[in-house]
């Protein structure tokens, strides 16, 4: 029984997927309640499944190890808002632990991919439709959506894609998901391209550029294609920068500079530890930084750069645990890609490739959903890779 609360989390798996794609925190509750049903059925299977957190120790020590250089930087610089982003990141990160023991204990693995491939195409129709309604029916250009700015937005789908994709690949026998998947890819790429969020396609863009890298190293296509492929990308991107050049600028394009100058002085005055979360606005409009940006009072709140965002503001210890974050995550994806030529591996880190790209324009990292999307993801690739065969997965 596919869907029986008491024998497996199939549902707890849609709920928690579909509650982190969508933005709708609402569906967690039923996300919860199931989980707790499947608790009261199965004591002793569920400690098991607890336990089985035990081969995740090291992703989880450089998860600590993250958080622990966000609080030392609280410490040195003080402030509730500090001690608030330690919190804020711990809660994003629980997915990570949730669909581990959602995917762990009895029960098919291909079944419970499923309901997370169901919960992320709920949720993109969710959030797609509702901004497409903005755009198409009431005439607001570059609406905000259910996970917040154009920018959180078109980095959450670049994100989810190439998951989709690689659940197409695995599910394209199953010829009543297959589809529906296409469908809904369709309409993400879509809804990307109406939002018009320059910073997400570039983020796709690099990931388009990277792809073919990774399957040549994995022996799937030749050198002589990936050039080929790449020297398309390239001349395709110029083309269309000239051609489109006034469309894809904008009359406060001068402001990001302006602002990774301002952070990167702050940073340089207070290089430990930073000035502390939420305090960027009232560093550089009070005149003791270069500022550009002097008559644009109470709108740039923070510096509009994954990089610089962390450096100002939490130091070289928060940007430090960042990096070393991301690089462990890289570093055990790609043993994963050219060891086992695992599909779900090069989903996560292109899309991880695709975040750093778009990080350069936004800081989605630190948005609550995109962060909560983004550690349930990788929570599906560590557990495949720690329980089965790459090659499977």
């Amino acid at each position: 029984m596919y869907l029986g609360l008491t024998n497996n989390k199939n549902l707890f798996l849609l709920f928690l997927t579909l509650a982190c794609v969508s933005g709708i925190g609402s569906f967690f509750v039923p996300a919860l309640l199931c989980l707790i049903i499947y608790y009261v059925k199965n004591r002793s299977e569920f400690k098991q499944d607890i336990c089985s957190l035990e081969k995740f120790k090291t992703t989880i020590f450089f998860m600590i190890l993250f958080l622990g250089c966000l609080l030392v930087s609280w410490a040195i610089t003080g402030g509730a808002e500090g001690l608030k982003l330690v919190r804020n990141n711990f809660e994003r990160m629980l997915p990570f632990i949730f669909v581990v023991i959602g995917l762990a204990g009895k029960g098919e693995i291909k079944e419970k991919l499923k309901y997370i491939l169901y919960g992320s195409c709920l949720g993109i129709w969710i959030v797609c439709f509702s901004v497409l309604y903005k755009i198409f029916g009431l005439g607001i250009e570059r609406s905000t959506s259910l996970l917040g700015s154009v920018n959180i937005l078109g980095g959450t789908l670049i994100l989810i894609l190439p998951f989709i994709f690689a659940f197409i690949i695995k599910f394209r026998n199953e010829k009543k998901i297959f589809p529906f998947v296409i469908i809904t890819s369709i309409l993400l790429l879509f809804t990307l391209l109406v939002i018009k969020s320059r910073g997400s396609w570039l983020g796709l863009y690099v990931i388009l550029l990277v792809l073919p890298l990774l399957l040549y190293k994995i022996n799937q296509i030749s050198l002589k294609k990936v050039l080929l492929i790449d020297l398309l990308l390239i001349v395709g991107a110029a083309a269309t920068y000239f051609i489109f050049y006034d469309s894809l600028h904008r009359g406060y394009d001068f402001v990001r500079p302006g602002l990774r100058v301002v952070a990167w002085n702050i940073f340089l005055d207070y290089p430990l530890a930073g000035i502390g979360p939420s305090n960027f606005i009232s560093n550089y409009t009070n005149g003791n930084f270069v500022n550009p940006l002097a008559q644009v009072n109470g709108v740039w709140t923070h510096a509009h750069n994954i990089y610089f965002k962390f450096l100002s503001e939490n130091g070289i210890l928060g940007f430090s645990g960042f990096i070393v974050l991301l690089f462990y995550q890289l570093k055990i994806l790609w043993n994963s890609i050219t060891e086992g030529k695992s599909i779900m591996s090069i989903a996560m880190f292109v899309a991880i490739i695709g975040m750093l790209a778009h990080g350069w324009f936004d800081v989605c990292f630190s948005a609550r959903y995109y962060a909560m999307t983004y550690w349930l993801l990788f929570g599906v690739v560590s557990y495949l890779k720690n329980q089965y065969n790459w090659s499977k997965y």
